[in-house]
């Protein structure tokens, strides 16, 4: 009996996840923290126009030159001749333990940052048949992704809440890091931001860690954006599975202002090309 394709790739992904890929685990190692991840030490930057924002990081540390030379950088400036159209994506799968996931708060100084436990059985995406495990959630302000309108203007949003998710094992096909990217417009007050908007810690008092019970998150919509690209922070690493959802949701005045009022300044990396990145949709937005 001939097995097809499809299942033989299923195998071969539940064979690696078993087997975990012990040597190149310690390569993917990398600390959650501020940005998708931060693990720049004592070196400082910013978003500034000066010698210590975007346009510098990679002069900054060596371990940071990818962040100009790379070719998979992120954010990306989204345009529709770009797309293209991919059915075998399919839905997005992903679980989250019901009743809420137990999370802290922290303001790392350049994001406010929620951070969830190290356990799988809280929350999960899977994309092409490998888990990611959700490990935060955090903000930027406008949105780091901007998208060209039918009328040629160049879009962005008031809000970008960036979902982190981490494979355990690293996939041979790809990296270890994927993020959901939320946008965010001034509207309706939005039930999720509600869960937390009240206990925002101000930048004044950085990195003191504080519970803020259980959140429940927001539901994937179903059509959604998908490209490899990078952390939007230093130190920029690539292989990163983007995933952007269509859907537009709506928070209030108030608390687009508190959530602004945590941070010091603006957080958003501006914009690389989405010409030649594979932008995968599903459906057809």
């Amino acid at each position: 009996m001939m097995v097809s394709s499809a299942a033989n790739a299923v195998a071969v992904v539940l064979l690696l996840q078993s087997t975990c890929w012990i040597g190149v685990l310690a390569l993917h190692d990398i600390t959650v923290e501020g940005g998708e991840r931060r693990s720049g030490g004592e070196v400082n930057w910013d978003y500034s126009d000066g010698p210590r924002g975007p346009a510098h990081w990679h002069e900054l540390k060596c371990d940071w030159a990818v962040c100009k030379t790379g070719k998979q950088q992120s954010p990306i400036l989204v345009e529709r001749k770009d797309l293209v159209s991919k059915p075998n994506l399919g839905p997005l799968k992903y679980e989250y333990r019901p009743g809420g996931i137990p999370a802290t708060i922290v303001n790392e100084g350049h994001a406010v940052v929620v951070e969830f436990p190290t356990d799988r059985s809280y929350g999960y995406i899977s994309i092409d048949y490998w888990p990611y495990q959700l490990r935060q959630f955090h903000y930027h302000m406008p949105s780091e992704h901007r998208f060209v309108t039918p009328d040629s203007s160049n879009r962005s949003y008031a809000l970008e809440i960036h979902q982190v998710y981490k494979a355990d094992c690293p996939p041979f096909f790809g990296g270890s890091l994927a993020v959901v990217s939320y946008l965010f417009d001034e509207g309706a007050e939005s039930p999720f931001l509600a869960q937390f908007c009240d206990k925002l810690p101000s930048y004044q008092t950085q990195h003191v860690k504080k519970s803020i019970g259980n959140i429940t998150l927001m539901e994937m919509w179903k059509s959604y954006g998908q490209y490899i690209g990078s952390l939007t922070t230093p130190p920029c690493t690539e292989q990163v599975t983007w995933t952007i959802n269509w859907n537009v949701y709506t928070a209030s005045k108030r608390q687009l202002d508190l959530l602004r009022a945590a941070l010091p300044h603006t957080n958003n990396r501006p914009t690389f090309s989405s010409t030649g990145r594979g932008f995968g949709v599903w459906p057809e937005p």
